[in-house]
């Protein structure tokens, strides 16, 4: 006599080795048992406070443990922090609107994120202590003004 076959979820399956509602084959397939330090095998810093992160080289993106924000691994955070030289045919009008510019990010970074990093890390970027050298590039004149204004 026919017996029925079942998949792990219990349902029947009709197919031979194919159930229809799970979208699987009945048999369970034999997991590649891999540790954190085979997946999580790449070493990132933070884009918010600099911290190093272990990071899975398959995904985009990477959470920080300290601060909790979660980073790409190919575009920094959009706050534009630089001051380039335009040129010398721009006037002093142009350039002060950029300062404003440049300003108005600056007091929009630190109400949104820079609260969120914690006061111990927030002391060590203000030192530049422990900083790689594209968070200095990045943030370098955000960390020289907060040092003057506060």
């Amino acid at each position: 006599m026919f017996e029925p076959e079942f998949c792990e979820s219990g349902h029947l399956i009709r197919i031979p080795g194919y159930c229809e509602i799970c979208n699987r084959s009945p048999k369970p397939k034999e997991e590649e048992s891999e540790d954190d330090e085979s997946v999580y095998s790449e070493v990132l810093n933070c884009r918010r406070c600099d911290s190093p992160n272990r990071s899975n080289p398959k995904r985009k993106t990477y959470a920080c443990p300290v601060c909790l924000y979660k980073s790409n691994k190919e575009r920094w955070p959009r706050y534009r922090f630089g001051l380039e030289p335009r040129g010398e045919d721009e006037s002093a009008q142009e350039f002060e609107a950029r300062r404003w510019g440049q300003l108005r990010e600056f007091k929009k970074f630190k109400k949104l994120q820079w609260g969120k990093i914690p006061k111990e890390r927030r002391r060590e970027i203000k030192s530049k202590k422990d900083l790689s050298d594209d968070f200095l590039r990045f943030y370098g004149p955000f960390i020289d003004w907060s040092g003057s204004a506060w």
